[in-house]
């Protein structure tokens, strides 16, 4: 994904994708501790990122998405709203034509 992969940003994240060909989603996560110091903190994102997942994989296409934190995630009213952005934003993202 971070080598050929295409990316969206916001303010208290970004978002890279690679589409796939077997029809999968997949999810992965970064939260730096550096700008998470305490587990607590880290795993309440995570299941924050996990929980928004869940509920919009449908509407996503087959494709690898890897969610990268910043530390301006602490306000999270505004990183749900900011996430649910990027996943519309990833849905309406047509892969590119096959062969």
């Amino acid at each position: 994904v971070f080598q050929s992969g295409k990316g969206l940003r916001a303010r208290t994240h970004r978002a890279l994708f690679r589409f796939r060909e077997d029809g999968e989603t997949r999810l992965g996560m970064i939260v730096p501790k550096k700008a998470f110091a305490r587990a607590v903190d880290r795993n309440r994102i995570k299941r924050l990122i996990r929980d928004s997942f869940r509920r919009q994989r449908a509407s996503l296409g087959p494709m690898d998405i890897v969610i990268q934190v910043r530390g301006e995630a602490r306000d999270e009213t505004l990183f749900l709203g900011e996430l649910t952005q990027a996943w519309q934003k990833l849905g309406k993202t047509a892969p590119p034509p096959g062969p």
